[in-house]
């Protein structure tokens, strides 16, 4: 190990000529998700500034709560000619140096605790647009290995990554052949037009008290706000950020849910969604839709997918959109027989199935690398351990 200064073992926001005016691969902050590694491009936009970066550059929120939350990842580019990319002013970009530092290995060092911990403790500015001090972070002593040890880290830690994104890969694959199996569903059955009231009961949440710290007491009822949706990014949600006190949720005025509920967000941002494994309240974000057992969660939830346009364009306000409940319950949908609706339902239920699966095998994995990833980094276990430990639990996950 040699002892240096971060800014020493990596280079930080590397110049790079894009010309103003220019077309680019970019990428939103919204885009990065927390605890992921790899980013993807989210739209093509005219460079007119912000942060510039290159295929394999590790993008680094600099601003609360996108740091706090999480959020760092590698650029991936998905046309490997157009290297080159832009994106959101709150990037600190970050490189390995040739010969020095591997890339690889410096994602992991700055997703660890210890790293993490500093550039959220140099934060300066106005509440709630704090920013990190690159010159604090880039002062800070690490202890860097040779770069072998550094791809040996690197390539423990990503083997369990690479298998959360094949994973979520596939998810995704599967979420798109429902998809396109549901709007077959409309095109061939006999479809009548109906409302969202006849999918289900439309339920929305209420809104604990603050001042109460029972209300907030990890000891009951899963407790799911709409942040809980897009910074999990999973479809089955099975608990919140918290899970409140029954005598916190009983005084909210929400009300308790099944499994099968279909979650939507009715605030902006509208439209995240995701389906309750188990019993969910919700805050007062939500108009979520309990399936009538004819119905059922799948055709429920992809019907709501499919009228999200109808349903921002009919919320209102003017502080922030939102939809109300009687909004919601008369938004018009597509209604096949009752009979091709269960046939639906039974074949996208082993699709789900699926998912779930990967979903749970995708938490079991982040928790193994979150716990391997201080122990290698500091050296209190050794490469062959880690890799024995991560052997151990993919085996165990494909039996």
């Amino acid at each position: 190990m040699t002892v240096m200064m971060l800014g020493e073992a990596a280079l930080f926001n590397p110049r790079i000529k894009v010309a103003k005016g220019s077309v680019a691969p970019y990428v939103a902050m919204e885009t990065v998700q927390p605890f992921t590694r790899d980013v993807y491009k989210t739209e093509d936009k005219e460079f007119r500034g912000g942060a510039k970066f290159l295929d394999g550059d590790i993008l680094m929120a600099r601003i609360t709560p996108c740091l706090e939350n999480g959020k760092t990842s590698i650029y991936r580019a998905h046309d490997k000619d157009q290297k080159t990319a832009v994106g959101s002013t709150e990037f600190i970009v970050v490189r390995g140096i040739p010969g020095k530092s591997l890339t690889s290995y410096l994602y992991y060092l700055l997703t660890s605790s210890e790293i993490r911990d500093v550039a959220i403790a140099s934060m300066t500015g106005s509440s709630g647009r704090q920013r990190v001090q690159n010159d604090v972070l880039m002062s800070y002593q690490v202890d860097l290995p040779t770069v072998n040890t550094q791809q040996g880290i690197a390539a423990t830690l990503g083997a369990l990554d690479d298998k959360i994104e094949a994973n979520n890969k596939t998810q995704e694959l599967v979420e798109e052949i429902c998809w396109l199996q549901f709007l077959s569903l409309l095109d061939s059955a006999e479809t009548t037009v109906g409302t969202v009231e006849q999918l289900g009961k439309v339920v929305g949440g209420g809104t604990p008290r603050k001042s109460n710290n029972s209300f907030y007491q990890n000891d009951g009822i899963s407790w799911v706000t709409p942040k809980d949706l897009s910074i999990q990014k999973q479809k089955f949600i099975s608990k919140g950020a918290i899970d409140i006190s029954e005598a916190g949720y009983k005084a909210s005025g929400a009300k308790l849910m099944p499994a099968g509920t279909v979650l939507f967000s009715s605030r902006a941002p509208i439209g995240y969604m995701g389906i309750a494994l188990n019993a969910i309240s919700t805050n007062q974000g939500f108009k979520s839709v309990v399936p009538n057992p004819q119905i059922g969660t799948p055709f429920t939830y992809f019907s709501l997918r499919r009228a999200l346009p109808t349903i921002e364009a009919h919320a209102g306000g003017s502080t922030f959109k939102e939809i109300s409940g009687t909004g919601m319950k008369n938004i018009e949908i597509l209604m096949p027989p009752t009979k091709s609706i269960m046939l639906f339902n039974s074949w996208c239920q082993e699709m789900f199935d699926k998912q779930i699966s990967m979903q749970e095998e995708n938490k079991v994995l982040a928790k193994l690398r979150d716990t391997l990833l201080p122990e290698l980094m500091s050296g209190r276990i050794r490469l062959r351990e880690a890799q024995e430990a991560i052997k151990d639990v993919t085996n165990n996950q494909s039996d």
